[in-house]
Parts: C-alpha cells; sequence; structure tokens
C-alpha cells in the first residue's frame, strides 16, 4: 500500500495573535520546534519514508527538511502549487481588524463564496486549483510502480481542507468543519486503479 502522510507545518509564533499569514514568511515558534522533533520522533518509529515533497514557504520547509534528514531521505522536493493561500492586503493584520476595514470582504470569505478573491490576493478557486493541481502530482507519481512506497507532505491548513474536500466530494463552505491543527498527520492511501482512501484526519501528537 502506498501512502501520502499529509502534514501541516508545526506551530508558528504569530498563531497566538490571530492574524492572517496566508503566503507570508513566519517562523517556528518554541512550540512548533517542540512539536517538529516529536513528529519527526514519531515518524521514525512508526513509519519509513521514500520521499519527502513540501510548500515552498519556509515553515513547511524547515519541517520537510528535518523529517527528510531525520530518515535519510536525499532529496526534498518542493512544489509551489502547495503554498498557503495569498491573503492580499490582508496579510498581517489581526481578523479583527480585516472585519473592521473590509466588512463586505470579510463577510463573503466567512460564507465560503468559491468566486471570492482576498484584496489585491488570490481567488478561491484559483487556490483550489492550484492545490489540487501540485496534489495530482504526486498521487500521480505514486502510481508508478517504481515509486516510493510512503512519502510525507509538508503543507498548510488550507491547502490540506482543499484536498480533504477534493476527496470527499465536499463543498468549500464544510472547510471549517475539517480540523487541521498544527503538526498534525493526516494519511492517504494510493490504490493501483487511481483511487485514494482518507485513512487517518487531523492526528495530533500534542
Amino acid at each position: 500500500m502506498k501512502r501520502i502522510f499529509l502534514i501541516r507545518h508545526p506551530h508558528v509564533q504569530v498563531a497566538e495573535a490571530n492574524v492572517c499569514y496566508g503566503r507570508s514568511e513566519v517562523g517556528l515558534s518554541r512550540l512548533g520546534r517542540e512539536q517538529l522533533r516529536a513528529l519527526v520522533d514519531f515518524m521514525g518509529r512508526r513509519y519509513e519514508l521514500d520521499g519527502v515533497y513540501s510548500s515552498d514557504l519556509a515553515r513547511a520547509r524547515q519541517a520537510a527538511l528535518a523529517l527528510a534528514r531525520s530518515q535519510g531521505v536525499r532529496s526534498l522536493r518542493v512544489l509551489p502549487e502547495l503554498r498557503e493561500i495569498d491573503c492580499g492586503c490582508w496579510e498581517g493584520l489581526a481578523y479583527a481588524q480585516i472585519k473592521r476595514r473590509y466588512p463586505d470582504s470579510y463577510r463573503r470569505w466567512f460564507d465560503a463564496d468559491d468566486d471570492f478573491v482576498f484584496p489585491g490576493g488570490e481567488k478561491m478557486a484559483d487556490f483550489r486549483r492550484r492545490v489540487l493541481r501540485g496534489f495530482e502530482k504526486i498521487v500521480a507519481a505514486r502510481l508508478s510502480e517504481k515509486s516510493p512506497e510512503n512519502v510525507a507532505v509538508l503543507t498548510h491548513a488550507g491547502v490540506n481542507r482543499m484536498i480533504f474536500m477534493h476527496l470527499l466530494g465536499l463543498d468549500w463552505r464544510a472547510a471549517r468543519c475539517l480540523a487541521q491543527d498544527f503538526a498534525c498527520l493526516n494519511i492517504v492511501e494510493c490504490y493501483p486503479d487511481g483511487g485514494v482512501s482518507l485513512k487517518l484526519l487531523n492526528g495530533t501528537l500534542y
């Protein structure tokens, strides 16, 4: 059985400030570094990885690199398609500020409008297509008989939710119901006929 381990990056420094940081570069917090150590230890004891993929944002790449090194994986494949959504001029603002400054846009975003475009940023529908394009690359590689058995993919909450909604046939409005805690582990199994199955959602060590 070939598996894809979808992992959200560990806790970040700005998490407690409740700010928007989609494509922004933010560093791991002390808790995040502890989560990363626990994740690396757990994966090393339970699963042997043959490949590691990552978003191109540093908070995911740092975790992916640590995981790859711990398992002796020589190359880390970085896929820009797995980057978190570009929130435009909302980046760096607290959500309370966004609600005050952009009430109409905030309501459309909160209502999960598929045509919603972050002011100065990315359209939700374009984000979904980008993410699925990246995920399909990984799945296609898994279907090759010579491909590695187990690969880890370090991404973001929004990215993972888009993948799950695709796999489960859910509407974007269901996204907020799919928990994705920091450093959580999700497992997708890939079958020879091209089918995939979500075996674990939001498994956490903390």
